[in-house]
């Protein structure tokens, strides 16, 4: 399932001009296109400059495991003032806050601060308060609030298989970014890459959509997915293919590129850039042993035309 999305399309053009600007030698007129480019939008810029952003955060953080460990010296025999030492302390921790500010983990501070969080690669199911269980692949995040008639969960990255406990006086809905998916009680999949949103219906009725005018009603086969508020069509799935993750595989059939890279951050805890025309036209059809990327991402490369590096510590660039 695939739903157009200008925001992504301007995220990713934005990236291949950092990309450009960082980790080769541009040209002049290259330097003067990404300045125009720049300069042709507000919008462009604020792109250009979260991907930068996260570009030299990333360098920050390869260039802090590489510096070199600081020699130990002995103790001084006289104690330092000890305003001089709040002042070094105070130092420290402002240059350890501002690169945590700064750098962000995937998804946010959100994420890093959920009521659920598994790490990437890992699997693992909880209960909720009311009886729903949720089965959580990797790098999945989410918070959940149950009070008075409502029963609500926010998906605020990966990905999850809800069965929902029944109960028709307190529906069950979930968030991620734009999308509301409403319950009383049925098994559904839901996962959330950014504001790219997908969801797979395994038992029972969902009502799902941006917005009121968006909402379409799901049954057991069906699914759908948005790209911040634009939706696709209802579509049929294929549910084993769907939630094979539960069983150590991935299963893809024509299945794009991004959806692809999705699934490798969730593995590998890295980010996953598809850059290029050529890169996001390509389609895959295979199965893979989720518990090995690395592979993933040779066989990628082995059989399409596109090539895999690593320019920085948890960036992947497929192009």
């Amino acid at each position: 399932m695939s739903s157009d999305d200008p925001s992504a399309a301007l995220d990713d053009a934005a990236r291949e001009r950092v990309v450009r600007l960082h980790a080769g030698e541009p040209t002049l007129r290259e330097r003067t296109a990404i300045l125009s480019w720049r300069a042709e939008d507000p919008a462009h810029e604020a792109a250009f400059q979260a991907a930068e952003r996260l570009w030299l955060d990333l360098g920050a953080v390869r260039a802090a495991a590489d510096a070199p460990a600081a020699p130990v010296t002995p103790p001084a025999r006289r104690r330092a003032p000890r305003r001089a030492t709040l002042a070094a302390c105070a130092a420290g921790l402002a240059a350890v806050l501002g690169l945590g500010l700064s750098f962000q983990p995937a998804g946010g501070w959100g994420v890093a601060f959920a009521d659920v969080r598994t790490a990437p690669g890992e699997q693992r199911s909880i209960m909720l308060g009311d009886g729903t269980v949720v089965h959580l692949n990797g790098a999945t995040a989410l918070d959940y609030r149950f009070e008075g008639g409502r029963r609500s969960v926010t998906l605020l990255s990966g990905e999850a298989v809800f069965a929902v406990a029944h109960d028709a006086s307190r529906p069950f809905t979930v968030a991620a970014a734009d999308t509301r998916v409403r319950v009383v009680g049925t098994v559904f999949q839901v996962s959330r890459a950014g504001d790219r949103v997908s969801l797979e219906v395994l038992e029972g009725l969902v009502l799902a959509g941006a917005g009121d005018a968006d909402t379409a009603a799901l049954r057991p086969g069906q699914g759908r997915a948005w790209a911040g508020r634009r939706g696709s069509r209802v579509v049929p799935v294929r549910i084993e293919e769907a939630t094979a993750w539960r069983r150590g595989r991935l299963i893809y059939r024509n299945a794009s590129l991004q959806a692809v890279a999705d699934d490798l951050a969730r593995l590998s805890g890295d980010r996953v850039w598809v850059l290029g025309a050529v890169a996001k036209r390509q389609r895959v059809t295979a199965v893979f042993d989720n518990r090995a990327p690395d592979r993933v991402f040779a066989h990628l490369e082995d059989t399409l035309p596109v090539e895999v590096t690593q320019p920085l510590p948890g960036l992947v660039i497929i192009r």
